[in-house]
C-alpha cells in the first residue's frame, strides 16, 4: 500500500504539472471507482506509460528551464559582479573625491579662519578710518565754510575790480590825449574848403546878368541880411555900384557870405535847437578856464558826438543848410542888381551850382564833426575877421591890396574871403594859460581896395 500511495502522489504531482489536477474522472479512476473499473485497470499501464512519457518531457522541460535559469543566474551574477566592481570603482573615486574635498574643506577652513582674522583687523581699521573720516569731514566742513566766505569776499572783490576797471577805462578814455587827426589833416581840410568857396563864388558871379542901378529901392530885409553876412561897407558897395562890367565885388561878397556861413556851421553845437548853442558854448568856455585841456576836450568831444547822434541825418541836414545858404546868396545877387526874379535865380543857382554848394556844406559838416569829436589835445577854431576891424598882419592875410604893410596896418577890413584856422591849447602842470597858434591866416579884403579898383 505504501507504494500505491507513493505512486498516487507522483501521479497527482504530474497532473498538477500537466494541468490535469482536479478533474474528477481522473481522480476517480486513480481511486479505482467509477464505470469501467475493470477496463481502467487494464488501461492503467498504458496511461502510466503516457504519463511517464509526459513526465520525461516535463523533466526535460524542467531541465531546460533549470539550465536556462542557471545561465541567467550566471549572467546575473556576472552582471552583479560587474556592478559590484563598478560600485567599488565608484566608491573608490568617491572616497578619493571625499578625501580631496576634506582636504579642500580643511584648507578652506584655514583660509576662512585667516579671512575672519583679516576681517576683524579690517573692521578695526574701518572703525579707525571712520573716526579719521569724521574728523576729516569736520575739517572739510570748516574749510568749506571758510572757502565760501573767501568766495564771497573774492566775488565782492571781483565785482569791485570790474567796477574800478570800467571806471578806469572810462577815465582813460576820457582823459586820453590821443587825437585821430593831426594839424596837417585839419589844415588840409580848411584849405580845400576855401578853394571850393573861391571857385563857386567866382563861377556864380561870372554867370549871372547884371543891370544898371535899380530904379526901385532894395528891400530892407535883404539889405539887413547882406550886412549880417558881408558887413555894412560891402552891402553899400553892392547896392551903389554897377557890376555889369566887372563883378569883382559880387564875387568877394559871395565869398564873404559863404565864409561866414561855413564858420557858423563849424562852430554850431546843436543844429536842432539853436537856442542851446549859446548856453553850450558858455559852458565849454567856463570848462576850458577851470579844467585841464584833457577834461574840457573830452567833454567837448562827447557832447558833440551825442549831439550829432541826436540830430537829423547828414543828407537831410545838408539839404536844410543848403536851402538857407541859397537864400543868403540870392540876397547878395538881388542887392547887386542881377536880372531875374527871386524864384528864377533860385532855380538857376540850384540847378547849375547846387552840387558845388552842397559840397561846401558837406565839407563844413565834416570839419564840424572832425575838430569837434576827434580832437581832444587841443581846440581848433575857425577864424573870420569882423568887418571894420583893424588889419593885423600877424593873424590875417591880405591878398588883394598893393599898399605897403605899414600903411595896411592902419586900414580897416572890408570882409573875409577865406576861413582861417587857429589851434588853442591849455597848459598843464599848473599852467592855466591858453597857448594859441594861427595855423592858417584868414584872407581878408581891406577897405583900400575901393580906391585901388
Amino acid at each position: 500500500m505504501p507504494g500505491y500511495f507513493a505512486f498516487r502522489m507522483m501521479i497527482e504531482s504530474l497532473l498538477a504539472m500537466t494541468g490535469l489536477r482536479g478533474r474528477s474522472d481522473d481522480v476517480a479512476l486513480l481511486n479505482g471507482y467509477g464505470p469501467g473499473r475493470t477496463d481502467s485497470r487494464l488501461d492503467m499501464a498504458t496511461q502510466i506509460g503516457d504519463l511517464e512519457a509526459k513526465l520525461r518531457e516535463k523533466k526535460h522541460e524542467v531541465q531546460e528551464v533549470k539550465k536556462k535559469a542557471e545561465e541567467e543566474l550566471r549572467e546575473t551574477r556576472r552582471e552583479a559582479q560587474q556592478l559590484r566592481s563598478a560600485a567599488e570603482d565608484t566608491s573608490h573615486k568617491h572616497e578619493t573625491q571625499i578625501n580631496q574635498w576634506q582636504k579642500l574643506s580643511s584648507k578652506m577652513k584655514e583660509q576662512l579662519h585667516g579671512v575672519k582674522k583679516d576681517n576683524c583687523q579690517l573692521k578695526e581699521q574701518v572703525n579707525s578710518m571712520k573716526g579719521e573720516l569724521h574728523s576729516a569731514q569736520q575739517v572739510s566742513e570748516e574749510r568749506l565754510r571758510a572757502l565760501t566766505a573767501l568766495e564771497k569776499v573774492h566775488a565782492s572783490a571781483n565785482a569791485l575790480l570790474e567796477v574800478r576797471t570800467s571806471e578806469l577805462q572810462d577815465a582813460q578814455k576820457y582823459l586820453s590825449k590821443t587825437d585821430n587827426l593831426s594839424d596837417a589833416d585839419v589844415l588840409r581840410m580848411f584849405e580845400n574848403l576855401n578853394s571850393q568857396i573861391f571857385q563857386v563864388a567866382a563861377q556864380i558871379a561870372d554867370s549871372v546878368l547884371y543891370q544898371d542901378l535899380a530904379r526901385f529901392p532894395t528891400s530892407p530885409s535883404i539889405l539887413s541880411g547882406v550886412k549880417d553876412f558881408t558887413g555894412p561897407s560891402m552891402a553899400n558897395i553892392l547896392q551903389t555900384l554897377s557890376h555889369s562890367i566887372d563883378p569883382f565885388y559880387v564875387q568877394l561878397a559871395l565869398q564873404a557870405c559863404m565864409v561866414t556861413y561855413t564858420k557858423m556851421i563849424i562852430e554850431t553845437w546843436n543844429f536842432r535847437h539853436h537856442d542851446d548853442n549859446g548856453l553850450l558854448a558858455e559852458i565849454y568856455l567856463r570848462m576850458r578856464k577851470q579844467e585841464s585841456q584833457t577834461v574840457s576836450g573830452r567833454w567837448r568831444s562827447l557832447a558833440r558826438h551825442y549831439l550829432r547822434k541826436a540830430r537829423v541825418g547828414d543828407e537831410e541836414l545838408a539839404t536844410f543848410l543848403l536851402h538857407y545858404l541859397l537864400g543868403h546868396l540870392l540876397d547878395i545877387l538881388a542887392l547887386s542888381h542881377v536880372l531875374g526874379s527871386t524864384q528864377e535865380l533860385y532855380d538857376y543857382i540850384s540847378l547849375r551850382y547846387g552840387g558845388p554848394l552842397r559840397s561846401v556844406i558837406e565839407d563844413s559838416l565834416k570839419l564840424h564833426d572832425a575838430i569837434g569829436e576827434e580832437v581832444v589835445a587841443s581846440n581848433f577854431e575857425p577864424l573870420a575877421v569882423v568887418c571894420g576891424s583893424e588889419f593885423r598882419e600877424e593873424c590875417m592875410k591880405d591878398e588883394y591890396s598893393r599898399i605897403p604893410n605899414e600903411i595896411a596896418r592902419r586900414e580897416a577890413v572890408l570882409c573875409t574871403t577865406a576861413v582861417g584856422l587857429r589851434r588853442a591849447t591849455k597848459g598843464s602842470h599848473g599852467d592855466d594859460s591858453i597857448h594859441e597858434t594861427v595855423l592858417l591866416k584868414p584872407v581878408v579884403v581891406l577897405e583900400s581896395i575901393r580906391r585901388e579898383v
